[in-house]
């Protein structure tokens, strides 16, 4: 039992350690406002030194409260559990994002999409994995089927 307790105190302390830090809350509060956020809008949306954002961001990736892929040349941060919402908002500012995910969750590899959008594999980076978990739902998210890279 004392046991169960510790551990109980010890993800209420994460939590809190978390959330605590004024700037992590505002990181939260954009991500949910917006879906996916680039690191250039949290650096002039937050106005906070870069190695503190930086440090921030990587405290709430280490602890799971968000998520982030690479796309092109760009790091993209969102909620964990909240990917569609990223999806719709990365597709909303991207017409090939939508075609780059469909390459992927068919599984073409990296290097074959990267060739076909003229994207480096580079900046397709945490792309294959979100693509995977969202296969049967790309559709809904990005609406038809479009051939936009060819």
């Amino acid at each position: 039992m004392q046991s169960t307790n510790i551990t109980v105190v010890m993800v209420v302390m994460e939590v809190i350690f978390v959330e605590e830090h004024p700037l992590r809350a505002r990181i939260l509060q954009l991500l949910k406002e917006h879906g996916a956020v680039y690191y250039s809008e949290l650096l002039r949306s937050l106005e906070a030194p870069r190695a503190t954002l930086s440090w921030h961001l990587y405290v709430l990736l280490r602890e799971g409260r968000i998520g982030a892929i690479r796309y092109r040349r760009y790091t993209i941060y969102y909620l964990r559990g909240r990917e569609l919402e990223a999806v719709r908002s990365i597709a909303g500012r991207d017409r090939l994002f939508c075609s780059v995910l469909r390459d992927l969750a068919a599984g073409a590899r990296p290097e074959e999409v990267a060739a076909r959008y003229g994207i480096s594999v580079r900046g397709l980076e945490g792309l294959r994995e979100l693509a995977r978990r969202l296969r049967g739902r790309l559709d809904e998210v990005c609406g038809e089927e479009q051939n936009v890279g060819e």
